[in-house]
C-alpha cells in the first residue's frame, strides 16, 4: 500500500504541476515579445507527450484495495486519455511551433491550459479519501513521495550559494555552455545571444536589446528556468542553480 501511495502522489503531483505551468509562465498576452514566444513555443511542443505520459502514471496503477483509491486513480488516468487527441492537435508536431506569431501561439497555449486544468476527479479527491481511509492515510504518512516537505535539489533562496564552476570568467559562455556567478546587474554574451542579466535577492531578470530597436524581459526565481532565442538562431535555457542576497549561479546550456 505504501508503495501504491506513493506512486499515486508522485502522479497526482506531476498533473498540479501540469495544470499550474501555464499560469507559471512569464508572458503578457499584452506585451509579446521573443521571450514570450520561446516560452509559448516550449509549453506546447511535446505537451501530447507529456499528457500521455501522465494518464499512463495513473491508468498503470494495480489495483490498491480500496475501491475508492482505484476509482480516483482511474478517473484521472481516462479524464487525461480522453483530452491527448485534442491536446495533440493544439500542441502540433514538436519544434514547429518556434518562430511562429505570438497571437497564434498564445491562443492555443490557452486552450490547452483549459483542457489540461478540465481534467477532475469523478469521485472524492485524494484528501477528501485520506480523511475517510485510515489506510490511505497511514501509507500517506509513511510515504516519502508523499512528504511536502521532501528534500530538494534546488538550493534554499536564503542558503549559500553553490559554486560556480566558471566563476565570473563570462568569456566561458561564448560556445554557449557555462555555469557563473553574476552579481547585480551585467551585461553577458552566451554563444550568439548577448543581453544583460539584472540580480535581486529573489529574482534573475533577462533583458534582450535588439539591434533594430526595442527590447524583451524575462523574469524567473530560485531553481526556475527561462529559454529564449530567435527563429533560425540559437535556441538557450538558462537554470538558475542558486540566488540569494550575493547574486545568483546561473547555468547556460545550447539547445
Amino acid at each position: 500500500m505504501i508503495t501504491w501511495m506513493g506512486e499515486l502522489c508522485e502522479a497526482t503531483s506531476s498533473l498540479v504541476d501540469e495544470q499550474a505551468e501555464f499560469e507559471g509562465l512569464d508572458v503578457d498576452a499584452s506585451r509579446p515579445d521573443t521571450f514570450a514566444e520561446v516560452s509559448l513555443s516550449q509549453f506546447l511542443s511535446g505537451a501530447d507527450r507529456s499528457v500521455a505520459q501522465l494518464a499512463g502514471q495513473f491508468t498503470r496503477l494495480p489495483p490498491s484495495g480500496v475501491p475508492a483509491a482505484d476509482e480516483l486513480a482511474k478517473s484521472l488516468g481516462a479524464g487525461l486519455e480522453r483530452i491527448v487527441p485534442e491536446v495533440q492537435a493544439l500542441a502540433g508536431d514538436f519544434g514547429s511551433n518556434f518562430g511562429q506569431e505570438f497571437g497564434p501561439l498564445h491562443d492555443r497555449a490557452r486552450k490547452l491550459d483549459e483542457l489540461v486544468d478540465s481534467v477532475k476527479p469523478a469521485g472524492p479527491d485524494l484528501p477528501t479519501l485520506l480523511a475517510a481511509e485510515p489506510r490511505l492515510a497511514a501509507a500517506h504518512d509513511l510515504s516519502p513521495n508523499c512528504r511536502p516537505d521532501a528534500e530538494s535539489s534546488t538550493p534554499a533562496p536564503d542558503g549559500p550559494l553553490p559554486p560556480a564552476a566558471d566563476g565570473t570568467d563570462f568569456g566561458a559562455c561564448a560556445d554557449g555552455t557555462c555555469q557563473i556567478l553574476v552579481t547585480g546587474e551585467s551585461k553577458v554574451k552566451v554563444g550568439d545571444l548577448r543581453f544583460t542579466i539584472s540580480v535581486t535577492d529573489k529574482a534573475v531578470t533577462l533583458k534582450d536589446s535588439r539591434s533594430g530597436g526595442g527590447s524583451s524581459e524575462m523574469r524567473t526565481g530560485a531553481g526556475g528556468e527561462a529559454s529564449w532565442g530567435r527563429a533560425g538562431g540559437q535556441q538557450l535555457r538558462m537554470t538558475v542553480s542558486g540566488l540569494n542576497a550575493e547574486g545568483a549561479v546561473l547555468d547556460f546550456k545550447t539547445q
